[in-house]
C-alpha cells in the first residue's frame, strides 16, 4: 500500500463502502423491476448475470460471470490463508494438535492446516448437497456470530480502558443490534442453527480436549507412541548435555547426583515466579534441608511426536530457572535447575518427582476465574491424580 498505510487503508475502505452503497440498491431495484417473474422465482443466484444479458447481451453476461468467478477465487484464497493462520495460532496456544502446524519439507507451507481449511468447507457443501439457500443461512450463522464476538470484544476493551463516552454507547448499541439479528437468524433458520451449533460444538470439544490433553494422554498410552516419546526425551537430553548450558541439568543428570544433594522439595516453574520459589525454600529450610530442585518442563503438545525432532530449553524456561537459582543463592540454598521434555507438563512433573524422590511439589496457582481454571487448570488437576499418594502438592497463589 502507498504510505502512510493507515491513511491509504482508510481511504480504500471508504471507497468500498461508497461503492456498495451506490451499486447494491440500484442492482436490487433493477433486478426487481426488469427481470421476469420466472427468472426471479427459479434463478435467484443469477440476478446480476441475467441483468447483464438484458443490458448487453451474451458478451456482457460472460464478462459478469468471469468477474464474479475471479472475485470468488480471490475470496476463497483469502479465506484459506486466513483460516490456516488461525489454525497456526490455535496450535501455538495449545488448542489444536501440533501436527496441524506441520510444514511441507519442499515448500515450507503448513499443508495440513491448508488441507483442513479446504476439506472441511468441501465436506459442508457435500453434506448440504450444494443447496445455496442452506449455505447462505450457514454463512449468516457464522458471520453474525463472528460479528457478535468482535463487537462485544471491542466493548469489553473500551470498558477496561475506561471509555464511557459516545463511542462506547455506539459500540454497545451495535452489539445489541447484532445480538437481535443473530437471535432472529437462530430462530427462523433452524436447520442452519442445528448445523452450525454442531460444528461449533465439535470445534470446542477438539480445542478443549487438546488443551486439557485428553486426546494426547489416550494417544500416548499406545506402546509404539510411548517408545517414540522416550526416544525423543533421550535425544533431547543428549542435545542439552552437549550444549554450553552446563548450569541446567537433564533429569537423568539430576537423578545421578540426588544422593549427593538430597532434597524433599521440587518446585515446578514455567515462568519467573519468586513467590513460588520462596515458598519452596521456606518448606525445605523448615525441614532442615539445604538443597532445592527446580523443574522446567518443555511441553510439546500434540498427538504425534517425531523421534528425529530435538527439543531444547526455551528462553522463558531458562530465564525462570536462572532467576530461581539467584533467589535461592541469596537465601543460602543450593538450587539445582532441571529440564525435561514431555507431551504433557503433568507427566513431566510427576516423572521428575518420582525420579528425584521428593515428597512435595510446589506449583503456582493463579487466582483467576472459573473459566480460566477450566481451560488452564489441567496441570493442577492432573497432578492431584498422577502424583504418588505420599507426595504433597502445594499450591502457591
Amino acid at each position: 500500500m502507498r504510505l502512510p498505510i493507515r491513511a491509504t487503508a482508510k481511504r480504500g475502505m471508504w471507497l468500498v463502502v461508497l461503492t456498495i452503497l451506490i451499486t447494491s440498491p440500484l442492482l436490487t431495484l433493477f433486478a426487481i423491476e426488469l427481470l421476469d417473474s420466472a427468472t426471479k422465482a427459479a434463478n435467484s443466484e443469477r440476478f446480476i448475470s441475467e441483468l447483464a444479458t438484458l443490458a448487453g447481451g451474451l458478451p456482457l453476461q460472460l464478462a459478469v460471470i468471469a468477474t464474479a468467478s475471479a472475485l470468488l477465487l480471490f475470496a476463497a484464497n483469502t479465506a484459506i490463508i486466513g483460516s490456516y493462520h488461525v489454525f497456526l495460532a490455535l496450535v501455538e496456544l495449545g488448542y489444536l494438535p501440533a501436527v496441524v502446524a506441520q510444514r511441507s519439507r519442499r515448500f515450507r507451507t503448513p499443508y495440513i492446516a491448508i488441507l483442513i481449511a479446504t476439506v472441511v468447507p468441501g465436506a459442508v457443501i457435500w453434506a448440504s448437497s450444494g443447496d445455496l439457500a442452506l449455505l447462505g443461512e450457514l454463512y449468516a450463522f457464522g458471520l453474525l456470530g463472528a460479528f457478535l464476538l468482535s463487537s462485544s470484544g471491542l466493548d469489553v476493551v473500551r470498558w477496561r480502558e475506561g471509555q464511557r463516552g459516545w463511542t462506547f454507547a455506539i459500540g454497545v448499541f451495535t452489539t445489541l443490534v447484532v445480538v437481535l439479528a443473530w437471535c432472529t437468524n437462530l430462530l427462523y433458520k433452524q436447520q442452519a442453527t442445528i448445523f452450525g451449533i454442531f460444528f461449533v460444538g465439535l470445534g470446542l470439544v477438539v480445542a478443549l480436549g487438546t488443551q486439557q490433553k485428553w486426546f494426547a494422554d489416550l494417544f500416548y498410552l499406545l506402546p509404539s507412541v510411548r517408545r517414540r516419546a522416550e526416544r525423543l526425551r533421550e535425544i533431547s537430553d543428549q542435545d542439552l548435555e552437549r550444549t554450553e548450558r552446563a548450569e541446567i541439568l537433564t533429569l537423568a543428570q539430576a537423578e545421578a547426583i540426588r544422593d549427593l544433594y538430597p532434597s524433599r522439595t521440587l518446585v515446578a516453574l514455567h515462568s519467573i515466579s519468586p513467590s513460588v520459589v520462596n515458598e519452596a525454600i521456606l518448606r525445605e529450610r523448615g525441614l532442615g534441608g539445604r538443597t532445592l530442585y527446580a523443574l522446567c518442563v518443555e511441553e510439546r503438545a500434540g498427538l504425534f511426536v517425531r523421534a528425529s525432532e530435538v527439543a531444547s530449553p526455551d528462553d522463558p524456561g531458562i530465564a525462570a530457572l536462572r532467576e530461581a537459582a539467584k533467589l535461592a543463592e541469596r537465601e543460602g540454598m543450593n538450587l539445582i535447575p532441571v529440564w525435561t521434555v514431555s507431551h504433557n507438563a503433568v507427566e513431566g512433573i510427576a516423572r521428575a518427582a518420582e525420579t528425584l524422590g521428593v515428597d512435595a511439589v510446589v506449583v503456582g496457582h493463579s487466582q483467576r476465574s472459573a473459566v480460566y481454571h477450566l481451560l488452564r487448570g489441567h496441570v493442577v488437576a492432573g497432578l492431584t491424580r498422577h502424583l504418588r499418594a505420599d507426595v504433597h502438592l502445594l499450591l502457591c497463589a
